[in-house]
């Protein structure tokens, strides 16, 4: 792992009014609050919390899709709002948690994975052919599903052409957002080992976003855990998940692990075992 930082958030909020309409005083939600993060190259950065707690909404700042109400996002050292669009794609790819939703059902793979190499004018029919058969060997697809359609595949295959459509750009970062909550056991331990493998051959940095700490703890190198918009509590993953200093995350271990916050926690090993 490099210490070159490919990116980061530097005290970034996000603040969303709410109009009540005719009736009551005007208010606002602050999603995100006043967060800094890094990201190095070819590191996994999990980000855990509850549903709500405003994981989602940093990605999207993260991502691009939205911009900070305070605070900045550099990508590769550059201010993120100052990148055009296409820019900020080529480097930098989102996986979703569903997806069967996040892919075009009238598409088949081969349309679905080659659609960014066109709308980026990357390379010539052949040539973009050439890559996605490659990337959709890198992420253990045979080539006979490039035919198929996403209702011929299963979770696990769709969720690989997810990762596929994201690679195939070669980013240098992956913002995956929940990307095992809606698959099988058996079939998410498939999926985070294709994003260690691919890390590791790839050079890819990755934010592993999620609620489970088992998915967080095989992957992450570090974590930030988010409460309330707030980072509370970050550091090595191994280090964080075994000796809590926030009361919230270990409330938060306590609770994915079923036992009482005032008793010990268990080994490492144990977060997968359970």
């Amino acid at each position: 792992m490099s210490d070159a930082i490919v990116l980061s958030a530097e005290g970034v909020s996000k603040t969303y009014a709410l109009n009540p309409g005719f009736v009551g005083a005007k208010r606002e939600i602050r999603a995100v609050k006043d967060v800094s993060l890094q990201l190095r190259q070819s590191e996994v950065l999990g980000l855990i919390g509850e549903s709500g707690c405003g994981k989602s909404t940093l990605s999207r700042l993260l991502l691009g899709l939205e911009r900070p109400s305070s605070g900045r996002v550099e990508l590769a050292g550059k201010p993120m709002e100052g990148l055009r669009r296409k820019d900020i794609a080529r480097m930098l790819q989102p996986v979703f948690q569903d997806p069967y939703s996040s892919l075009n059902p009238r598409e088949t793979v081969e349309e679905a994975v080659s659609r960014p190499l066109w709308a980026h004018r990357v390379g010539n029919a052949a040539t973009q052919r050439q890559r996605v058969a490659e990337t959709i060997d890198a992420v253990g697809l045979p080539r006979r599903a490039l035919s198929s359609y996403p209702s011929q595949l299963s979770g696990g295959q769709r969720q690989r052409v997810a990762i596929a459509r994201a690679l195939i750009l070669q980013p240098r970062i992956l913002i995956c957002d929940e990307p095992t909550s809606a698959l099988d056991v058996s079939v998410q331990a498939q999926i985070l080992n294709l994003l260690n493998d691919l890390r590791a051959a790839q050079d890819i940095s990755l934010i592993l976003i999620s609620h489970n700490l088992q998915v967080v703890r095989f992957l992450a190198d570090r974590v930030a855990v988010m409460y309330f918009g707030e980072i509370v509590e970050s550091g090595p993953a191994a280090t964080v998940l075994a000796q809590p200093q926030h009361a919230y995350t270990r409330r938060l271990l306590a609770s994915a692990l079923d036992v009482a916050p005032g008793a010990g926690l268990p080994p490492l090993e144990a977060l997968m075992e359970s």
